[in-house]
C-alpha cells in the first residue's frame, strides 16, 4: 500500500477528528522512515494557514528545525500563496494529493519569474520515494535525511527519483574515486538543497574520497572540509551511516586509539561501528576494569570516550582502554584477589606463563614456568592454592607473544614496558579474566567484534557483493 493510497483512505474515514488523526499518522510515519534521528512534534492544528501540523527537531543538530505544512487545496493559486507567505521559515509544503505534471510545471516559478524559494514544495509520492532509498546504495539514506532538514523548490516523485539517483553516483563516486561521477551529481543535489545541507554533503564525499584512499588533490568540488583531519574524523563518526563495516575499515587505518581519544568525542553515534571494525588495530598498554551497579534498563553494552580511555560499558562493569595506564583519569577499585577455585575456572583455557599468589600470613608466592602451563592441574598451585585464605594476586598471560599481566586486586591489565595489545585480545583475553561476564549480551557484544574483525580483515573476494 503506497503512502497515497494510505492518505487517501484516511480522508475517507467519517470522523473528521479520526480522518485527521489517520493522515496525520501515516505521514509522520514515513517523515520518520527518511530521518530516524528526526524528532516529530504533532501541533495538534490540521491544514492551518500559518501554523504547522508537524515541527520536526534534531537532537544531534539542534539548531536545526523544520515546519511541515499538510495541504488539502493543490491548486496553483493556493500553493504558490503559501511558498510566497510562508518562504522566510523554508518550510515544508506536502500535498496530501498528486500535485500533477501541469501544475507542478506551473509553480516552479512565482509571478516575477523567480524560483529560488527556500520552501520545499512536494507530494506524497515524493516522500515515499525518499523513505524508500534503496538499503544497498553507498550511504543510501544520507541525502534523503540532508533533503527533510534543507530541501527547497519543488520536488515531485521524479524529481526525487532523480535526487535519489545522484546520490547514489556521487558516494559511489566518492568510494571508487571517480570525479565525473561526483561532479556531474553534485549540480543536481545542490539544486534541491539549502546551502548548510549542500556544503555538508559535498564535505562527507570529500571525508569518504580520502578515508578510503583517494588522492585529495583529485576531489573535484572545492569544500571547506581539510579531509580526514580530525573534524574530518568526528564528522564520519557523528554523520556517516553505520551499516558498512568496509567503510569502517578503511576509515581505521587512519586512526590510532590515541587519536581517537583526542577527537574530543564523547558518544559518536557510529563509534560501537567503529570500534568493532578495528578492534584488532586500535592498540593500548593498559586496561582497567571497574564494578558497576547493575542496569535496570534494557539497553545492552555501549562505547564511548569517557576518564581518559576508550570505554565498553556492560551491564554491571566498565573496561576502559588507553595507550598508556597514566592516561586513565578514573581509580581502579580496590579488591582482595582471586580465589583459588574461581581463578582455575576462569584460566581454564589460557596460555598461563605465571601465577602470584597470598597467602593468609601475608606471604607471596610466583609462580613461574619456561613454557605455558595449566592452573587447573599444575601441583606447585595446587599445593600452595591449598592453604587457607590463599587467594591469587596476578596472572601472567601470552597474548601475541607478549607477556600481559593481568592484576586482580586492582583489576587492571598491561604489558611488560611499551608492550601494546590490540583491543580485541584485551577483551577476549584480560577482561574475561579479571570479571566474571554474565550477561549474555556482553557476551553477544564480544563475539560480534570477533566475527566484524574476522569478516573485514579478510581481502574480498570475487563473491562480495560490489
Amino acid at each position: 500500500m503506497t503512502l497515497q493510497s494510505e492518505i487517501l483512505d484516511g480522508l475517507d474515514v467519517p470522523s473528521w477528528d479520526d480522518s485527521i488523526h489517520t493522515v496525520k499518522r501515516v505521514v509522520a510515519s514515513a517523515l520518520h522512515q527518511i530521518d530516524r534521528t528526526a524528532q516529530i512534534s504533532d501541533t495538534q492544528y490540521f491544514n492551518h494557514s500559518f501554523v504547522p501540523d508537524f515541527v520536526i527537531t534534531w537532537p544531534r543538530d539542534p539548531g536545526r528545525t523544520r515546519d511541515i505544512f499538510l495541504r488539502l487545496d493543490n491548486r496553483r493559486s493556493a500553493l504558490l500563496n503559501d511558498v510566497l507567505f510562508l518562504d522566510s521559515t523554508q518550510p515544508v509544503m506536502l500535498g496530501l494529493t498528486s500535485l500533477g505534471q501541469a501544475t507542478s510545471e506551473e509553480i516552479v516559478t512565482d509571478e516575477d519569474g523567480s524560483s529560488d524559494h527556500r520552501a520545499m514544495l512536494t507530494e506524497p509520492d515524493a516522500i515515499e520515494q525518499f523513505a524508500q532509498a534503496p538499503g544497498t546504495a553507498d550511504f543510501a539514506q544520507v541525502v534523503p535525511s540532508a533533503v527533510l532538514k534543507g530541501g527547497k523548490g519543488l520536488v515531485t516523485e521524479s524529481v526525487a527519483e532523480g535526487i535519489t539517483s545522484a546520490a547514489e553516483k556521487f558516494f559511489r563516486g566518492s568510494r571508487v574515486h571517480d570525479p565525473s561521477a561526483i561532479a556531474d551529481s553534485v549540480s543536481k543535489l545542490s539544486e534541491h538543497l539549502d546551502s548548510p545541507e549542500s556544503s555538508r554533503i559535498i564535505n562527507f564525499g570529500r571525508v569518504v574520497w580520502e578515508a578510503t584512499g583517494g588522492d585529495p588533490t583529485q576531489y573535484p568540488v572545492a569544500t571547506d572540509l581539510g579531509g580526514v583531519d580530525d573534524t574530518g574524523l568526528r564528522f564520519l563518526l557523528e554523520e556517516a551511516p553505520g551499516d558498512d563495516v568496509r567503510f569502517w575499515r578503511s576509515v581505521g587505518r587512519l586512526v590510532s586509539l590515541d587519536r581517537l581519544l583526542s577527537l574530543g568525542v564523547r558518544e559518536p553515534r557510529n563509534l560501537p561501528i567503529f570500534v568493532r571494525a578495528n578492534a584488532d588495530r586500535l592498540n593500548a598498554r593498559a586496561l582497567l576494569v571497574k564494578a558497576q551497579q547493575q542496569r535496570l534498563e534494557d539497553t545492552g553494552p555501549t562505547w564511548s570516550v569517557e576518564g581518559g580511555g576508550l570505554l565498553l560499558r556492560g551491564n554491571d562493569f566498565a573496561a576502559y582502554m588507553a595507550p598508556r595506564r597514566d592516561d586513565l583519569a578514573v581509580q581502579p577499585d580496590k579488591g582482595t584477589g582471586l580465589d583459588i577455585a574461581a581463578f582455575r575456572t576462569r584460566a581454564s583455557d589460557e596460555q598461563v606463563e605465571t601465577v602470584t599468589v597470598t597467602a593468609r600470613d601475608g606471604k607471596t608466592v610466583t609462580i613461574e614456568s619456561e613454557d605455558i602451563f595449566d592452573p587447573t592441574t599444575d601441583e606447585v598451585l595446587a599445593s600452595v592454592g591449598g592453604l587457607p585464605g590463599t587467594v591469587v594476586q596476578s596472572v601472567g598471560l601470552m597474548v601475541s607473544g607478549k607477556h600481559l599481566e593481568c592484576t586482580f586486586k586492582s583489576r587492571t591489565a598491561g604489558g611488560n614496558t611499551s608492550a601494546q595489545f590490540d583491543v580485541i585480545s584485551l577483551l577476549e583475553r584480560a577482561l574475561p579474566m579479571l570479571w566474571p561476564l554474565s550477561d549474555e549480551r556482553d557476551l553477544d557484544e564480544l563475539r560480534l567484534i570477533q566475527t566484524t574483525v574476522g569478516t573485514v580483515s579478510l581481502p574480498p573476494s570475487l563473491f562480495d557483493p560490489e
